[in-house]
């Protein structure tokens, strides 16, 4: 019997059959207006639909005669749409989208404040005191009875998936109680709130210092301002009895508490994160400066100002520039030493002759048997624990030999590209080199790589262009990006 009764609710609901209206005169005041919105967001063109997305979204005035169906006329008749059943109460069209298009069980469906309504639609007027200026109405195309729309007509919960409050910081972190503190800005008197139930079934709504449900009028309209001072308390309740014609067996009432505490100064959240990055700068991890530095040039100038703690980065960039000019001079003695280009440790001379194709056998062996005994000498397939691009470097370079660089004597010089947070602490460099590795490799488009393509993507600069570090683009670093996607 209750599975029945429920149904017989949403095929009421969803039939937007005509219902009576009261003779109550109820008084409309000049310019008062309802927000008339019409949209479609599961069946999508690609699967044959005419149009989707938001096709109305805008006021309608109201007066002593208006109800939703009359509003959604006046709405798609403005700008040409179409629309059937509207007049007898069963909207099965609007604009070339027909109830089953898309899926048997497809139709258009209707909110109030967010609420699909227990009742026909007709039975929503002015006149009756249910509409009222300031409610919002949507009609929206659902695929299946209302579930892909948020609406389990055999649902018991009654729990919100949002508080939807304007300002202010919410303590606890909302989900994790039924009671709030509101902590606002200093200067707010007002805050909106725009609760939304988990399950559009139930209807919310919103009051001030006292819940009185039972008391018309004593709510506050879906997104309407609401004056506040330190000590009010906002109360939300979901499924109340006295705002809903039909509440089903098992339903019990949820209620939530927001009070508001005194006003203070918010922290600029995205100041206090960039603060946080900088701190936590490791300069072992380019990762860690590259996010700091992300951060702070996101910014506005304002926003950068109150960073205390900007010569830190500053600090961290410096270091690592140090740290590369001192790389360098190694790979230059290094070199000097080796002599020739079929040793470990000359892999840029080796990929240029190789590619050139006057890199003779003999050389191509002597390198790989180099390889082969700098790899055995470290002992491990991670050649550097801080710098992956030493392996990068090794793979390209046995790539162009023609050796396998993930089988060199028992060792897969590939794996360690593969880590991503091993990669990534050397910033973008990493990421880059790695991807260009595991290309030469012939690796498929594996997850890891998808990883450093991603991460590549993210570190581009708002002109679209890379850099090691710093805020200005370099044509080394955007070239090597480039040539790695």
């Amino acid at each position: 019997m209750k599975t029945k009764t429920k149904l017989l609710s949403i095929i009421t609901a969803t039939a937007l059959t005509l219902g009576s209206a009261s003779l109550t005169a109820f008084a409309v005041q000049d310019g008062q207006t309802v927000r008339i919105t019409v949209r479609n967001d599961n069946y999508t063109t690609d699967a044959g639909s005419p149009w989707d997305g938001v096709l109305i979204d805008e006021y309608v005035k109201i007066d002593e005669n208006s109800d939703p169906l009359s509003l959604l006329r006046t709405a798609l008749e403005k700008h040409g749409y179409t629309q059937t059943g509207a007049d007898t109460g069963y909207v099965s069209e609007i604009n070339g989208i027909s109830a089953g298009d898309g899926a048997e069980t497809g139709g258009w469906m209707a909110t109030l404040d967010n609420w699909i309504t227990d009742e026909g639609l007709s039975a929503y007027t002015v006149s009756s005191g249910k509409l009222e200026g300031g409610d919002e109405i949507s009609f929206e195309y659902s695929l299946n009875w209302g579930a892909d729309i948020g609406y389990d007509y055999m649902g018991t919960d009654t729990s919100l998936s949002d508080l939807g409050i304007s300002d202010g910081v919410l303590s606890p972190e909302f989900g994790s109680s039924n009671n709030y503190t509101l902590t606002l800005p200093e200067g707010t008197t007002s805050v909106t709130v725009a609760p939304k139930a988990k399950n559009r079934a139930f209807r919310v709504k919103t009051y001030k210092n006292e819940y009185t449900p039972a008391i018309a009028g004593t709510d506050y309209k879906y997104s309407e301002p609401i004056e506040v001072t330190e000590g009010d308390v906002i109360y939300i309740g979901v499924a109340n009895s006295s705002w809903m014609s039909y509440v089903p067996e098992g339903v019990t009432e949820t209620v939530y508490t927001v009070s508001i505490d005194k006003t203070a100064d918010i922290v600029d959240t995205e100041v206090q994160s960039v603060i946080s990055a900088i701190e936590a700068i490791d300069v072992n991890n380019m990762s860690s400066v590259t996010k700091a530095r992300n951060g702070y040039n996101s910014l506005t100038d304002e926003q950068k100002s109150q960073v205390t703690n900007y010569d830190k980065l500053v600090a961290a960039e410096n270091s690592i520039k140090t740290a590369i000019e001192i790389d360098k001079d190694i790979e230059k003695k290094a070199a000097e030493i080796f002599g020739n280009t079929n040793i470990a440790g000359n892999e840029w001379q080796i990929i240029i002759k190789a590619r050139l194709g006057i890199l003779s056998q003999e050389e191509k062996e002597a390198y790989i048997n180099s390889v082969n005994s700098y790899v055995h000498a470290v002992g491990d397939a991670k050649l550097s624990s801080t710098r992956s691009t030493d392996n990068s470097r090794f793979v390209i370079a046995l790539c162009a030999v023609g050796a396998d660089p993930s089988d060199l004597d028992g060792y897969d010089l590939t794996a360690p590209l593969k880590d991503i947070d091993y990669v990534k602490a050397q910033g973008v460099n990493g990421s880059v080199y790695a991807l260009i590795a595991l290309d030469a490799a012939k690796d498929g488009l594996t997850a890891e790589k998808q990883a450093l393509i991603d991460d590549i993507l993210s570190a581009a600069l708002p002109n679209g262009g890379w850099t090691f570090f710093g805020e200005e683009a370099d044509p080394d670093m955007t070239a090597m990006a480039i040539t790695a996607l």
